[in-house]
C-alpha cells in the first residue's frame, strides 16, 4: 500500500494527535522511505555524472581557445588539461607537455596543491606564454569549484549507503 502525502501533511500529522495516526502501517511509512532514499540516490549519482560531464567541456573550450592562441601570434603552448573518472573519483587536472629535440614528450604531472584543493597560480610558470598561463588560472576557478562539488557529493553518497549498510 502506498501513502501519497505532501510534505506538510507528513509534518501535520507527526506533530499531530496519536488519531491522526492511528490508520498509519509502520512498514509502509518504511518502505516508502527507502524508495525515496533510493531515488535521492541516483539522482545525487546522475548530478555527479554530469559534473564529469560539465568538465569535460570546460576541457574542450580551454583546448579550442589555445587552437586560438596562433591568431594572437602566440604557440600553442604546453600545459594539457583532462577530466577523467578514476576509481569512481571525477578527476579535472592539468599536465605539463613539451616536444624534446629529438622528437618525444616529455610528460610531466602538475602536482595539485593539497592545501587549498586545487592548482596555485604558480603551478603554471611553466606555461609557454602569459595568455596559457592566464587561460588556465581562468580554467583552474573552475575545475576548482567541480572538485569541491564532487567531493560533497560523493561524502553525501558514501553516507547514504553507510546508512542502508549499518542499518537495513
Amino acid at each position: 500500500m502506498s501513502l501519497k502525502l505532501e510534505r506538510q501533511d507528513i509534518i501535520n500529522i507527526a506533530t499531530g494527535s496519536y488519531k491522526d495516526r492511528d490508520h498509519l502501517d509502520i512498514d509502509v511509512i518504511r518502505e516508502q522511505k527507502t524508495a525515496i532514499y533510493k531515488n535521492a540516490q541516483g539522482i545525487l549519482e546522475m548530478i555527479y555524472d554530469l559534473t564529469l560531464l560539465e568538465g569535460a567541456l570546460i576541457c574542450d573550450d580551454f583546448h579550442k581557445t589555445k587552437k586560438t592562441f596562433s591568431d594572437l601570434g602566440e604557440e600553442y603552448g604546453y600545459i594539457h588539461s583532462f577530466t577523467e573518472r578514476i576509481d569512481k573519483s571525477n578527476v579535472f587536472r592539468f599536465q605539463y607537455r613539451r616536444p624534446t629535440p629529438s622528437g618525444k614528450i616529455v610528460r610531466k604531472s602538475i602536482k595539485i596543491n593539497r592545501t587549498i584543493g586545487g592548482y596555485s597560480p604558480s603551478a603554471f610558470n611553466r606555461a609557454g606564454h602569459e595568455l596559457e598561463k592566464e587561460l588556465c588560472i581562468l580554467i583552474e576557478k573552475d575545475y576548482l569549484a567541480l572538485r569541491k562539488e564532487s567531493k560533497a557529493i560523493r561524502s553525501a553518497l558514501r553516507k547514504l549507503s553507510q546508512y542502508f549498510q549499518e542499518e537495513r
